[in-house]
This record gives structure tokens, sequence and C-alpha cells, in this order.
């Protein structure tokens, strides 16, 4: 589901928590509640592991051996998840210029400061 503007990242968690509850909920058998702790809600080591490698697979990243322990809970594994997915954000809120200088041309002692607008980066390779 695609957002825009400030309600992106609340959109990301609420699709990163549905997805959790389907994971999370297959993998224990029932639902549980968006803030119980997973280990108490009957999550044993071994599932521990098939949940951070059934969420790596679905989200497509790489998540440490520890996520579980790191984010104990539905609600805190989906925050952690859309904020891992999340597009980055520029830090530009509007179009910039860039100013170039012209070279001198013979011996004149002029400077000439020309605005670039900027439409796209990139890195050049070396």
């Amino acid at each position: 589901m695609l957002g825009t503007g400030k309600d992106m990242p609340q959109r990301q968690h609420d699709d990163a928590l549905q997805e959790l509850f389907e994971i999370v909920s297959g993998l224990l058998g029932s639902v549980i509640g968006i803030d119980e702790p997973l280990m108490e809600a009957g999550l044993d080591s071994i599932g521990a592991v098939e949940l951070r490698n059934s969420v790596a697979a679905k989200f497509g990243v790489e998540l440490p051996a520890t996520v579980t322990f790191d984010y104990p809970s539905v609600a805190a594994l989906a925050q952690y998840l859309a904020a891992r997915t999340a597009p980055p954000q520029s830090s530009w809120s509007q179009p910039q210029t860039l100013l170039a200088v012209s070279p001198m041309i013979a011996g004149q002692q002029q400077v000439r400061l020309v605005p670039l607008p900027i439409t796209a980066a990139a890195t050049f390779p070396r």
C-alpha cells in the first residue's frame, strides 16, 4: 500500500503489523495481543528462529538472530520493520540549485555564478 506525506510511516507500520499477525498466529496457532510478549504467548527458541526466518523472507530484510528478544511483541517488531523497510527520506524539501563557476577567459578577472537546477543525483565511477 503506497502513501504520501506524513501518513507513509503509519501505513507501513499498519501493513507490517497485519503481516506479522498472520505470521505469528500461524506459528503459535492462535491470535495474541499486539503488546503481548511473544515468549509469554508460547513462542520458544525454535519458534523465534522460525519467526525471524519467516519475517526476513516476507519483508526481504536481513534480521539479527536476537530480533525476537530485541523486539519482544508484535507491535515492537512491526515498528522496527516499518522503519527498516521505509524508503529513504530526502532531506531536501524543495528543488535545490547548484551554483557553477564559469572558467576565466583570457585573463579576465570576472567570475560569474550560473544557477543549475538539480533534478537527479548520481555517483560517478572513479
